[in-house]
């Protein structure tokens, strides 16, 4: 597997994504050449490229009544990478995963701005007259037509027209939401990270194979409900259920 060169992107996102026990059970080498258990780790961190791309960005231990925040050893010094952060970094492909930074290879070129209201760790949820949240919610609306005009541009097989890429940008945008929901409503423990990161894939891949509108949203339904879970089993390294075979009828027992 090869390296992927990041240069001048910005970070459109971060995600610290809290680690089950089951992850925290696995090995991993330090640059030491040492194995480690990642018990001592609270979160994983991903973040969302420019390039519409997620990479994971290794661990960080949190710590209560602090915020969750991605450092990094930059120049010699650590530092606070913030969303909206323009980098240079490294990153090891993974087959079908996240490609995985190398972590002595990031530089920021520009910082972003720091969030004025960060998830503080360990901090019970306020009350407010809107309901419950423990955070400001985020705008994603750049993130959402980022991937709406990418699934436009594959779906127009990379032929710039404007008024079809326009068109085509809009239904990106209309399937995908109408996919998230019914994707939520069959699956609603799943995270708002997932939920995104796999409906918006199975949309891009319908979109790579084209069709009309209706066919994109079958195709991109299929790849859902016929491929994501069997894949995400085996991501988890679920094991299938083996296939017991009958025993065969003797010669002697078969009436003609």
């Amino acid at each position: 597997m090869g390296i992927i060169r990041i240069r001048n992107k910005k970070i459109q996102r971060l995600y610290f994504k809290v680690l089950t026990e089951e992850e925290k059970n696995r090995v991993f080498n330090t640059k030491e050449g040492k194995k480690q258990f990642l018990k001592e780790r609270t979160h994983g961190v991903k973040i969302y490229m420019e390039d519409e791309q997620w990479y994971d960005a290794g661990y960080i231990t949190a710590k209560e009544g602090f915020p969750l925040q991605w450092r990094k050893k930059v120049n010699g010094e650590y530092m606070t990478i913030n969303e909206g952060a323009e980098v240079d970094f490294n990153a090891k492909e993974n087959g079908d995963f996240n490609p995985q930074i190398i972590g002595d290879s990031v530089d920021v070129i520009t910082n972003g701005p720091e969030n004025p209201n960060p998830f503080i760790y360990g901090q019970k949820k306020q009350e407010s007259n809107e309901g419950t949240q423990s955070y400001q919610k985020r705008d994603y609306t750049g993130v959402e037509v980022g991937h709406s005009i990418n699934g436009a541009l594959a779906w127009c097989n990379y032929k710039f027209d404007v008024s079809k890429v326009l068109e085509a940008s809009n239904n990106v945008h209309d399937i995908t939401k109408e996919l998230k929901e019914y994707y939520k409503k069959e699956n609603p423990s799943l995270s708002d990270y997932d939920l995104g990161a796999i409906v918006g894939h199975s949309v891009l891949n319908a979109c790579r194979i084209g069709g009309t509108k209706e066919k994109l949203m079958s195709n991109a339904k299929s790849i859902l409900n016929d491929i994501v879970p069997t894949v995400t089993d085996y991501v988890r390294g679920v094991k299938p259920e083996p296939i017991v075979e009958p025993d065969p009828i003797p010669d002697d027992d078969i009436p003609f």
